[in-house]
């Protein structure tokens, strides 16, 4: 088996989240029926929803579960220009695409005013941009993610939502990649919209969340019943709720040993990848990222042929490359830190997760030495 070194793409569920929802395979009434099986289910989902809750410091009522980060993303965005169509979107050149592609998607089909705010070389936004968008007017919200799922960098979140704040805007961060990586705090950080999915801190692909302040006015994206306070039609997914629940409840663990473990490991993985070359960097080595992530450039070897290699190694990481027309195109993201798209094609992603021990980097700093030996031969 592969050690398993992609948890920016996903994560193995956590013994104790695989358990609830085993357990909740013999919960299969619908949520919305009021007799005894539905009831039951019903509790089942709501006990989830005070687990999640409590992980963010707010009120159950103001959690509405989705089928994941994507979805989640597209309700925060969809569901607040839908009622406010002629106010401006602003949001980061570095975001997820379900945040970027809705963002056009807005402008293109709907009329939505939108401003992509630039990066520097860290990834880090141009603050002085958003005084200059901001100072203009109109802008209705600002979506910005916390940490970045391909480089780990996190955005200065409290100056933006500050900026955001004083200039009378709602502030929403896509939370995906810090939940369960670090404390987050809804209140704390003076959110409007949180958007979060639990696969990437060891929880079940298929649930996500929307936390919203009470009183944001949100159209459904989904029409049907009356499911989740009539905010997200459709019966409710009770077996990854309660997973995703049982993950909550594990987040201060979870924050612990990102902090005391994984962010060491990283840190042991980076020296160890920057004394096979000289000519290795890390993007974002000198800005404030997530504890897990490293996404390291190599200037002889193309991310692609890395991760094949690396996977015949028996080593599974990954590349925001992606295949166009048979064309190999490198990363959006990437290219936003201002690298020449020859050395952005060289971006590698390694993503350490709950499971992984210091014999896997030990391991992997091995293979990696053996197929950039191989890529030297070959140059």
């Amino acid at each position: 088996m592969a050690v398993y070194l992609d948890n920016n793409a996903t994560t193995p569920l956590k013994p104790q989240v695989k358990d609830a929802m085993v357990a909740a395979l013999d919960i299969f009434g619908n949520p919305s029926s009021v007799h005894g099986d539905g009831r039951k289910a019903r509790m089942a989902v709501d006990t989830a929803r005070r687990q999640v809750a409590s992980m963010f410091g707010v009120r159950a009522e103001q959690i509405v579960f989705t089928s994941g980060g994507s979805e989640a993303n597209n309700m925060a965005l969809r569901g607040y220009f839908a009622e406010n169509p002629t106010k401006k979107l602003v949001i980061s050149a570095v975001e997820h695409n379900c945040v970027y592609k809705t963002a056009l998607e807005l402008n293109r089909l709907h009329g939505v005013p939108l401003h992509i705010l630039p990066v520097d070389k860290d990834g880090i936004i141009d603050l002085a941009d958003l005084d200059d968008t901001l100072a203009k007017g109109n802008v209705g919200m600002v979506s910005v993610m916390h940490a970045n799922n391909e480089t780990g960098v996190l955005q200065p979140i409290a100056d933006i939502t500050k900026r955001v704040r004083d200039a009378g805007g709602l502030m929403h961060v896509d939370a995906v990649q810090s939940a369960g990586k670090m404390p987050l705090s809804f209140i704390d950080m003076d959110l409007d919209i949180l958007t979060m999915a639990f696969h990437k801190m060891g929880g079940p692909k298929g649930v996500g969340v929307v936390i919203l302040r009470p009183d944001i006015a949100m159209a459904s994206h989904i029409s049907g019943g009356s499911q989740e306070k009539s905010r997200r039609a459709g019966t409710e997914n009770t077996i990854a709720i309660v997973g995703a629940g049982a993950c909550a409840e594990l987040w201060q663990k979870s924050v612990t040993d990102m902090a005391e473990r994984i962010e060491p490991l990283r840190d042991y993985l980076e020296k160890g990848l920057k004394k096979l070359a000289n000519d290795i960097f890390i993007i974002g080595e000198t800005a404030s990222r997530i504890a897990n992530t490293t996404n390291v450039v190599v200037p002889i070897l193309e991310g692609e042929t890395a991760v094949m290699a690396l996977d015949l190694e028996g080593y599974a990481v990954s590349t925001g490359s992606a295949c166009s027309s048979g064309r190999v195109e490198p990363s959006r993201v990437i290219l936003a830190h201002n690298l020449e798209p020859e050395l952005a094609l060289c971006a590698l992603r390694i993503s350490l997760g709950w499971q992984n021990t210091k014999d896997d980097v030990d391991g992997f700093l091995k293979a990696f030495a053996t197929v950039l030996e191989r890529a030297k031969k070959n140059s």
